[in-house]
């Protein structure tokens, strides 16, 4: 078995992403400036896949028009903590936003 992991950004739309901003701004610490997210697809195949099938893969996960925000690295940086035993949240990047 083969386990790996694909990522596109962002995960919430810019409304949404405001909206979850201006309720932890609320309830948790108005300190917050900003949010980023992502999709993390966790990949589990029985065998290494071939070039053309992570080219499938990839065209299946990717946004077409923003090739870019699609990356086998997270666009996140700096894990805060780890609250689901096989998931991990970034909090911030390294400039502390």
């Amino acid at each position: 078995m083969t386990l790996f992991h694909l990522y596109r950004t962002p995960a919430l739309s810019a409304f949404q992403t405001k909206a979850l901003l201006d309720t932890v701004k609320q309830q948790v610490t108005p300190g917050i400036r900003g949010i980023e997210t992502e999709h993390c697809f966790n990949i589990e195949a029985s065998q290494t896949l071939d070039a053309d099938e992570m080219r499938l893969l990839q065209w299946l996960l990717a946004e077409t028009f923003e090739p870019e925000k699609f990356s086998d690295k997270s666009f996140l940086l700096n894990i805060l903590c780890n609250p689901h035993r096989n998931f991990s949240f970034p909090l911030c990047d390294s400039t502390g936003l």
